[in-house]
């Protein structure tokens, strides 16, 4: 056992020494997206969160090689099972995101955000976001982490911000959702939160949903009912208010409208499926969750 341990890590070793020559040699985004794909095996298999992290250390590391490659913020990468590489819907960047699950059930996050100039930006997680963060804003230096899924843009009066949806699977017992904003200040410096969350007289610059881990909560933006929209979490039966890892999605469902630059809460967002009028047929929307679907546990992209 202790020969195949050193045999293993010997492995890995070489195979690292491998990912670090690349950015000296390496002219193809493809080359790049072949040793991404292995790389990110070892970010969820490997048996040590050291050789976790090192391996997820070598990607941003070939990433960041092919930056300055035009077809870098073209290219679709199909091979990649784990990575994040989504564009803003106006273009204006690409974020590539991933995470790396670690031994006592918590997880590191990692994002690189890519101008179409070939400029980026590096964010590495500090902790996880709380209730307590939903009145801050976040400098990149600061960045909780989280996978993000979507990306909404809203321009009001000559401003662009953007609304975040993300995942972040917290510890062994509960999982997290965010709705955040991401803007970029006059340096194009990433920045993390905005009072656009409002909710009467209260305003917040993010929102953090937290569940029991065995559950599923949607959160996303739905064009079909101009909205974000998200579960309502309620505590299991039994179990009382404040323990947040006995939270479970309830049979309602809340969300924020739009409305001249800020997200407007909604305190219940009807998710019926609507019926025709002549044979009241019921019909789903074909950009909205299916709400009666088994829902499977765990991270989204990483597919635990």
């Amino acid at each position: 056992m202790r020969f195949n341990g050193m045999i293993r890590s010997l492995c890995f070793h070489v195979f690292l020494c491998f990912a670090l020559a690349f950015p000296a040699k390496s002219q193809s985004v493809t080359e790049a997206e072949t040793l991404v794909a292995a790389l990110e095996q070892r970010v969820g298999q490997a048996p040590t969160d050291a050789e976790r992290i090192a391996a997820s250390d070598s990607i941003a590391e070939v990433l960041m090689a092919i930056f300055d490659i035009d077809e870098a913020y073209t290219h679709v990468f199909p091979t990649w099972k784990k990575m994040g590489a989504m564009k803003a819907p106006d273009d204006a960047f690409r974020l590539f995101n991933w995470n790396v699950p670690l031994n006592d059930g918590t997880y590191q996050y990692r994002a690189l955000i890519l101008f179409p100039d070939k400029n980026y930006r590096d964010l590495s997680s500090h902790g996880s976001p709380d209730r307590g963060s939903e009145g801050k804003i976040i400098a990149a230096g600061q960045w909780y982490g989280a996978l993000y899924y979507q990306i909404e843009p809203v321009t009001h009066k000559r401003e662009t911000y953007y609304t975040l949806m993300g995942w972040e699977g917290h510890n062994s017992l509960s999982n997290k959702k965010i709705l955040d904003v991401l803007w970029f200040n006059d340096r194009n410096e990433p920045v993390f939160g905005k009072p656009v969350f409002r909710d009467g007289d209260e305003v917040k610059m993010r929102r953090v949903f937290e569940f029991t881990k065995s559950a599923q909560m949607t959160l996303a933006y739905l064009p079909a009912k101009e909205a974000i929209v998200y579960d309502d979490l309620v505590p299991m039966p039994g179990m009382g208010e404040g323990n947040y890892s006995s939270y479970v999605p309830g049979t309602t469902h809340r969300g924020y409208r739009l409305h001249k630059g800020e997200w407007i809460y909604q305190e219940r967002i009807d998710m019926t499926r609507p019926k025709s009028d002549a044979g009241k047929a019921q019909f789903n929307f074909p950009d909205r969750p299916d709400l009666n679907r088994k829902r499977k546990p765990g991270n989204p992209l990483i597919g635990d």
